[in-house]
């Protein structure tokens, strides 16, 4: 049975505005943080977009929750959601490897 059919037919288009996860990292790094949690969540979950989509529904848009990582009220800065670090003290940013797993994940789809 697909998604279409055990739903009924007007099944409304899906946008996944906000998908990701919060890990601990250090506050300042000098050197790319290795987020393969991270990257095993994503990976995960596009999985699962992927599936719905080819079981019928229609799926408009996912964006990763968050390119930066950035201040939480509940959380402060103690948990990190971005694909980029961002060092709280100084603004500068590390690229993750999430960061560079997904773009080359995206470079990969459009090819």
């Amino acid at each position: 049975m697909t998604w279409p059919d055990a739903m009924g037919s007007a099944v409304p288009p899906i946008v996944i505005t906000e998908n990701g996860a919060s890990f601990p990292e250090p506050e300042t790094t000098t050197t790319e943080i290795d987020d393969s949690d991270r990257i095993d969540y994503l990976n995960d979950h596009l999985g699962a977009v992927f599936d719905a989509k080819s079981a019928g529904v229609r799926i408009d848009g996912y964006t990763v929750w968050s390119l930066l990582d950035n201040f939480e009220w509940a959380d402060g800065w103690s948990q990190r959601f971005g694909l980029v670090h961002v060092d709280m003290h100084t603004g500068s940013r590390t690229p993750k490897v999430s960061y560079r797993w997904y773009r080359d994940l995206i470079a990969a789809a459009r090819s």
